[in-house]
């Protein structure tokens, strides 16, 4: 038939019709088989039935009360609206619709897609590679097989169970578990919502709204895609061998985040409890981030902090030692000892000040930061209670290379005396040069100044006199007080010297009147062509 019309009535039937842009209506009690639809269209009303259908390109409606089963869909479309049913389609290329009110059962897609509205609901659909089964909120789905490369696309208001290769999976009362995303797969979790042991692979995607949750383990791998404004994970977030995964927005949480291979980009705000870990040659680079997480780096691995960020937080490794960080034009601030196999940094920073408030700590607890190796330029924020001998240590174990400033602020009771030189840093070698901002420490009324002994940075109170001392007498160390210091012992020191200056003028006058004749009356004047510079040294105080 072609572009005619064929109609099917109570009683009727139809055998191997083939309908090339025409029509062929099945009414209530007519039945057809074998109808081959080219770019034409089938429709079964009310108690009509039609068996062996193939769509190559048409389209075939079935009404409420109609029923069809053993259709192939190549290139065209099935629609099957409330009160239809369709069994055992198999969609080719095309398209399987299930309306609300509508059922399908024993669906097979193999490059097609099938999909369920809300009200509408699937039964043993079969999802081969290629194929996608998408369903939308208050769509059912239950009894699917999901097999390698088959595609779900769902949100956390359906209803849907099954089983794919990593077991059973199901979506229930806004709850998402076991759900496998790949090649165009795709999971929203709604706000309120979460979404349990879920895994994205190449091609998939999971959406994470606010307000909604990420529980057990979350695996990213092969490019999979995560996103959302703000995520919260309280489970373990596992990136496995993304060559280049990226997630932008707000991600926290009481979980972890696993970096395993591969390279993953952060930008916006992070904090998870439980902290990161950054393992097997993985890449993690935080752009503009704000994090507050403690990390664990695997030798292997790195960490690099770029354009601004601030992670705070300790660094560790695997227990023999940790990974590489690059800092460049950021902020580490440290919050407890920290080891790491290579810092390079490109005007970076490294704060040890403590991130809780000075006032709940009863005493300073220095921190060490121990270093494999040491490169490029930097400023090293550090505290030390000279007056305890304490402080935070700077520990490299093997070359250190570059300028780096350090900008020491002194804390605690202050020194009753200048105390031994208080060691901050340690080195294997290497011609790094190390300086102290504003070129000494302050400490009570001592000033420090940052000295080289071998290989180490040391505070020091004196230094040695300059001159040539005699043969076997080395001329004693010279010890610096600070200015605030010096200016209450020159007050203490200026008044004797006031009181002798203004003497000086009636001792003048009395050695001129007794040596001189003059007559009575008269000026007498003395014009003091000097002035005094007062210095509090040696003025004996102690």
């Amino acid at each position: 038939m072609n572009n005619g019309e064929q109609q099917v009535s109570s009683g009727g039937s139809a055998v191997d019709t083939t309908i090339n842009g025409g029509l062929q209506t099945v009414f209530g009690g007519g039945s057809v088989s074998g109808t081959l639809i080219n770019n034409g269209e089938q429709q079964v009303s009310s108690s009509g039935s039609a068996v062996g259908t193939t769509i190559n390109g048409g389209l075939q409606t079935v009404f409420g009360g109609g029923s069809v089963s053993g259709t192939l869909i190549n290139t065209g479309e099935q629609q099957v609206s409330g009160g239809g049913s369709a069994v055992d389609t198999t969609i080719e290329g095309g398209l399987q619709t299930v309306f609300g009110g509508g059922s399908v059962s024993g669906t097979l897609i193999n490059n097609g897609e099938q999909r369920v509205s809300s009200g509408g609901s699937a039964i043993d659909t079969t999802i081969n590679n290629g194929g996608t089964m998408s369903i939308a909120a208050g769509g059912s789905g239950t009894g699917i097989i999901q097999n390698n490369g088959g595609a779900i696309r769902a949100n956390t208001s359906a209803i849907l169970s099954g089983t794919n290769v990593n077991g059973s999976f199901s979506i229930t009362n806004g709850s998402a578990r076991n759900m496998l995303l790949e090649n165009g797969g795709l999971l929203m979790v709604l706000q309120g919502h979460q979404a349990i042991d879920t895994q994205v692979s190449k091609g998939g995607e999971l959406q994470v709204e606010s307000g909604s949750e990420l529980l057990g383990t979350t695996l990213i791998k092969d490019d999979g895609k995560l996103s959302g404004n703000q995520i919260t994970n309280n489970g373990v977030l596992h990136f496995l061998d993304n060559s280049s995964a990226n997630y932008s927005g707000t991600l926290d949480g009481t979980g972890s985040l696993n970096l395993n291979g591969g390279k993953l980009t952060l930008s916006g705000n992070f904090s998870q409890d439980s902290g990161i870990f950054i393992q097997n040659h993985g890449t993690m680079i935080m752009d503009n981030l704000r994090a507050m997480a403690n990390v664990t780096i695997e030798p292997d691995a790195t960490l690099r902090l770029e354009n601004g960020s601030l992670l705070a937080g300790r660094i560790t490794g695997d227990g023999k030692k940790g990974g590489n960080l690059i800092v460049a034009d950021s902020v580490w601030k440290l919050s407890g000892d920290s080891t790491i196999n290579s810092l390079d940094m490109s005007n970076g920073t490294v704060d040890f000040h403590s991130i809780q408030s000075p006032q709940f700590k009863k005493k300073l607890e220095g921190v060490t930061l121990n270093i494999g190796q040491l490169s490029g330029n930097g400023t090293f924020l550090m505290n030390t209670d000279i007056a305890s001998y304490t402080g935070d240590k700077l520990n490299i174990t093997g070359d250190a290379n570059g300028n780096f400033v350090l900008n020491i602020k002194n804390t605690g009771q202050e020194p009753v005396s200048p105390g031994n030189p208080l060691p901050v840093v340690y080195t294997g070698g290497g011609d790094a040069v190390f300086t102290v901002n504003g070129g000494k420490v302050d400490a009570g009324v001592w000033e420090y100044y940052l000295s080289k002994d071998n290989t180490n940075w040391y505070l020091k109170s004196d230094t040695t006199q300059p001159g040539n001392p005699e043969p076997g007498i080395p001329n004693p160390p010279v010890r610096h007080t600070t200015k605030s210091t010096d200016a209450v012992l020159n007050m203490a020191s200026a008044p004797t010297y006031i009181f002798n200056s203004e003497l000086q003028g009636l001792r003048f006058r009395n050695s001129e009147k007794s040596e001189n004749s003059r007559t009575s009356g008269g000026v007498w004047g003395h014009y003091i062509g000097s002035d005094k510079h007062i210095s509090s040294k040696g003025a004996g105080y102690s």
